[in-house]
């Protein structure tokens, strides 16, 4: 709403453009276009087309009413549009092997279009087509787009495998004379130029890429015949290779998931990460000198929500940060709790917070009516509850981190179900090694816990009504960070990635739900100082926004990345 924010003043307008310019300037080469290598020159490139065959033709000499350079979507549509003023010659020449442009080239594993398909599909209705998927795979466009040319007649006069290299207005004769790296020479009374950059390939100038003796090509020129699959997985071809995947940008986030899901070791290469926000939420602790962030999690109302477990009344227990302004503010404190997770129920709308003290408390949208949903033992023992994830049904999973501060470390830690109505609780899996974080699958048929102690993320797959464990199996084990690293929280995106949350450093590591590691994010270098624990996240529903809650000495932070995949109800911390 216009006036819901105070005016921006020139001390802010000028931190903001000089924050502008920092990170241009961390993206812009003196280089510029001579950092990469064009891929038809390239030695350690794929054929110039993997997809189609060149096939010899004699040149073309003849006279066109209309010549569209490119057969991607401006160009098809272009020459459709022509058709239907009454052009009856109209040639399409591009250098692919068929109509697509962008979609004929990029036929890589995952390949997804990220606008939805009824906007970005053109001429629907012409060709009685519906869209199988909202954001459509890179095949179903390219399909629709063969269905277009063949529609309209297109294929009669086009000429594939074929680039313009002369065009020649001839003021006498009116027209256009044409030449190509095919040896045509023919005329044409108007020409479209229609030549998009998204399907050329370039490959980064690293040094030795020439010497390399492995098998290298552009994702625009993907070799099924090596990997194996097709744009929707399966590469067995790579079950015993390390592959390397160089870029972080759109294209290496869908292929990443893909590669790893079968190659034996996956290493990702990022030149220049995605922009990092950061948000200072608290400062450190008087007496504590610290201060401990958790549960990040999404309200209806857009806003982020989260706990500060070390703050002690009257400071904010609760908090909540407005994504689009930075701005912090205060939810939610009390005299007794102390916090360690937050979830907002998916049946009565309230946010739900662990009592590591026993209780699970839950508060009103707008921060009143504080209610005691569940207190007292469980079958028997008493409870530490830390984390916590919901069903669909409202129902709640709990860990409890009995144990934890027992120098003996004897596995006594405890996963939990609580009736939605907090009227029983049973346990599901006991003998934990300090359960922490916990979050539903993609489909709601088991839960991943991490284990503190063995720095450990398990799988308990679940009966049909959710209230007992069928089978326990390990996931991934966290064997690459310091000695005092200790996973924490856990959350899952749409495509069932895992994001492991870390105590001892700043860093995020991501896992498909086989257990591959697919990523590690991290803390920028430059801000790691005082800052000791990455503890948990949560992405954005329907985006591939995800924040972090950062702490340490230096305070609490909330930053975001961009996450592999979009976000769902799991993606909510946990």
């Amino acid at each position: 709403m216009p006036g819901s924010h105070p005016p921006i003043t020139a001390t802010e307008l000028a931190a903001a453009r000089a924050k502008y310019v920092q990170e241009r300037e961390r993206r812009v080469r003196p280089d510029g276009l001579g950092q990469y290598r064009r891929l038809a020159s390239d030695p350690a490139a794929a054929p110039h087309d993997p997809f189609t065959e060149r096939v010899d033709r004699q040149p073309l000499t003849d006279h066109v009413d209309a010549l569209v350079i490119g057969a991607g979507l401006g160009g098809l549509q272009t020459a459709i549009r022509l058709r239907q003023a009454g052009l009856e010659r109209i040639r399409l020449i591009d250098d692919g092997g068929d109509v697509g442009g962008t979609w004929y080239w990029n036929r890589y594993p995952g390949v997804h279009c990220d606008i939805e398909s009824y906007l970005y599909m053109p001429m629907l209705e012409e060709v009685g087509y519906v869209p199988r998927w909202r954001y459509a795979p890179g095949e179903e466009i390219r399909q629709h787009m063969v269905a277009l040319a063949e529609r309209f007649d297109l294929y009669r006069d086009a000429a594939f495998h074929t680039s313009a290299t002369e065009l020649r207005w001839d003021e006498d004769g009116a027209r256009w004379h044409v030449g190509t790296d095919r040896d045509d020479a023919f005329t044409a009374t108007c020409v479209v130029v229609s030549s998009g950059s998204l399907s050329l390939a370039k490959l980064p100038g690293i040094e030795g890429i020439e010497s390399f003796r492995g098998r290298a090509f552009h994702t625009s020129r993907w070799d099924y015949g090596y990997t194996g699959g097709d744009a929707s997985g399966g590469l067995v071809g790579l079950a015993d290779k390390r592959v390397a995947v160089v870029g972080t940008g759109a294209t290496g986030i869908q292929v990443v998931p893909m590669v790893a899901e079968h190659a034996a070791r996956t290493y990702v290469f990022q030149r220049t990460p995605a922009t990092v926000d950061v948000s200072k939420a608290t400062s450190p602790h008087p007496g504590l000198n610290m201060t401990l962030l958790e549960g990040p999690t999404f309200g209806a109302d857009g806003d982020l929500y989260f706990v500060d477990v070390v703050a002690s009344s009257p400071a904010p227990k609760v908090l909540r940060l407005d994504t689009a302004s930075r701005e912090v503010s205060g939810f939610f404190t009390d005299s007794a709790g102390s916090y360690t997770s937050a979830q907002w129920s998916p049946v009565d709308g309230r946010l739900y917070l662990t009592d590591y003290q026993g209780t699970i408390r839950s508060v009103a949208a707008d921060g009143t009516d504080p209610r005691t949903v569940f207190a007292g033992a469980v079958e028997g023992s008493p409870m530490n509850p830390d984390d916590l994830t919901f069903d669909p049904e409202g129902n709640l999973y709990v860990t409890d981190l009995t144990g934890y501060l027992d120098p003996a470390k004897e596995p006594v830690g405890r996963v939990v179900r609580i009736a939605a109505d907090g009227s029983s609780a049973t346990v599901l899996a006991d003998e934990l090694a300090a359960p922490n974080g916990i979050s539903f699958d993609r489909r709601y048929r088991g839960l991943y816990v991490s284990t503190l102690w063995e720095n450990r993320i398990s799988y308990l797959a679940l009966d049909r009504s959710r209230t007992s464990v069928l089978a326990t199996s390990i996931v991934a084990e966290i064997d690459d960070g310091p000695a005092e690293t200790e996973t924490d929280s856990n959350a899952v995106d749409a495509a069932g990635n895992i994001y492991q949350a870390t105590h001892g450093e700043p860093v995020i590591r991501v896992f498909s739900r086989h257990g591959r590691p697919l990523a590690t994010v991290r803390v920028p270098a430059a801000d790691r100082a005082g800052l000791t624990s990455a503890t948990n996240i949560a992405i954005r529903p329907g985006t591939k926004k995800a924040y972090v809650t950062v702490s340490g000495d230096a305070g609490g932070f909330i930053y975001s990345f961009n996450a592999l995949a979009k976000g769902i109800r799991q993606s909510n911390g946990g």
